[in-house]
């Protein structure tokens, strides 16, 4: 797994240092279906789950849910960043269970 270069120097500057890649599942409203989506947060602290697998990459440590595959192209990046926000953050090369 690679962190974007833009990526990687926001979260330097912020001093952050953890990551988590999670599925969720999202609920369709009333035709009662359920959606699944990757969900990747910036964590201010280490992560405590079996549920995950830990990564170190450039200093950095990403928490990857057991459920999630990555390939050998898997790749954090930032996708948009507005001023006062922190940046959305996106993943490609992974794969997961249903």
């Amino acid at each position: 797994m690679i962190i974007q270069e833009k990526l990687l120097n926001y979260l330097k500057s912020k001093d952050k240092k953890y990551l988590s890649l999670k599925l969720v599942t999202l609920s369709c409203g009333w035709a009662g279906g359920n959606t699944k989506s990757l969900k990747v947060e910036i964590l201010d602290s280490p992560m405590k789950n079996i549920h995950f697998k830990e990564h170190k990459i450039n200093d950095i440590t990403v928490y990857v849910h057991d459920v999630i595959t990555l390939t050998n192209e898997a790749e954090l990046i930032q996708t948009l960043k507005l001023p006062f926000m922190p940046p959305v953050i996106g993943v490609r090369g992974v794969t997961h269970k249903a």
